[in-house]
């Protein structure tokens, strides 16, 4: 996956959420922009 976001913990987050089928809580509204489940 091409991730323009720089950071590497979010980076990792948003590749390991979708792969274990995982819920991401988090307020970082970047995390939108992705095809991640996210609560908050």
């Amino acid at each position: 996956m091409n991730i323009a976001h720089k950071d590497p913990f979010d980076r990792q987050l948003i590749d390991q959420a979708p792969a274990e089928d995982m819920v991401l809580v988090s307020n970082k509204a970047l995390f939108g922009g992705f095809a991640v489940k996210r609560l908050w």
